[in-house]
């Protein structure tokens, strides 16, 4: 039997992308200014080893390759909406706010600029030590009473120790759908997104978690994915690292299953040389509608520094159907599979 297309790949290639564009224009330049601090792009950045795949001479593997396309959709969106709300927190920052809600700094509502039926609203307060942020939106000539948030942030810097992150919610991209990217406008969200970091900017060792909470995205023909799970990313000061992704989605597409939910994983870690372990798995769901043709699906992996698969392997019976699947040695792999549970 030929080889079949991976079961992960649809699944793990949605992000929760929601083309989030502030443009606030000149609206307040008034003179005036406050220090703040800002979360970076390289806060919440995740550098997993198949960032170098590229220089593999040999074959690489599947589960290596997805977690690297994960990573870098993941990277996309959430380094997106970083540099874009810090840079317009930054900026109106340097000017008075238009407005007190406690300690809070308010600038707006001030109507989109760039077309968009719908307006925005900053608040912000705290200093170049801590910084906390919202951003809200709401429809054009709204008042403030009818925003919806849309952004929650905040970021401390202690020395050479950052820490911090987001919440991104549903609710507020629903309540301005053109919030959302082309490829999203006919995808329903609901719930929110956490995004947390800590970072030692000496040593680049880092925490990066992204945890959903009750989100789901709704497709125009009535799929789904959703997850109250997690990415979570590890990097030590001397680069090694781990990687976890668990959610939850249909396979309808896939030869492995049907309209029935099941739960994916995947797990990586990798030493300073980026040689590593890799495993991605498909399972059913307990007290759900799941069911897998063969049962939970589990594939391992290993890898050197560069990319190039040195073992893989598929459980049975999946392997019965994928003669030659299989192949190397896993007394060879730099991790034991018990090291990607830690």
């Amino acid at each position: 039997m030929t080889h079949k297309r991976s079961p992960l790949r649809p699944l793990l290639s949605a992000t929760a992308a929601t083309g989030l564009a502030l443009q606030l224009g000149g609206c307040l330049l008034f003179g005036g200014g406050y220090d703040g601090a800002y979360i970076e792009r390289q806060d919440v950045s995740l550098e997993v080893p198949s960032d170098s795949g590229f220089r593999s001479t040999g074959e690489v593997g599947e589960v290596y390759t997805i977690i690297g396309e994960t990573a870098r959709d993941v990277n996309t969106w959430v380094a997106g909406v970083v540099e874009v709300t810090s840079a317009v927190t930054a900026y109106l920052n340097n000017y008075p706010e238009t407005s007190k809600d406690g300690d809070w700094r308010v600038y707006g509502p001030i109507d989109d600029d760039d077309g968009r039926d719908m307006s925005w609203l900053v608040k912000i307060q705290g200093d170049a030590s801590a910084t906390s942020y919202q951003i809200w939106v709401g429809d054009r000539g709204a008042s403030a009473d009818a925003m919806v948030l849309l952004l929650d942030g905040n970021v401390q810097i202690d020395g050479d120790n950052r820490s911090g992150g987001f919440r991104l919610f549903a609710e507020g991209v629903e309540a301005q759908p053109e919030l959302k990217d082309p490829e999203d406008a006919g995808s329903t969200f609901s719930g929110s997104i956490d995004v947390t970091f800590t970072r030692d900017v000496s040593t680049e060792e880092k925490t990066v978690d992204l945890t959903f909470n009750d989100w789901r995205q709704e497709y125009t023909l009535g799929d789904a994915w959703y997850s109250d799970e997690t990415y979570a990313y590890r990097r030590d000061a001397t680069g090694g690292g781990t990687f976890h992704l668990a959610l939850y989605g249909t396979f309808d597409d896939q030869a492995w299953g049907g309209y029935q939910t099941n739960k994916v994983e995947l797990d990586a870690r990798w030493n300073p040389d980026e040689a590593g372990r890799a495993r991605g798995q498909v399972l059913e769901v307990e007290n759900a509608d799941s069911a897998l043709d063969g049962g939970d699906l589990v594939i391992h992996e290993c890898f050197v520094a560069g990319g190039d698969l040195t073992y893989r392997e598929i459980n049975e019976p999946y392997a019965m159907d994928m003669p030659g699947y299989n192949m190397g040695d896993a007394t060879a792999c730099v991790f034991e599979a018990s090291d990607l549970d830690g």
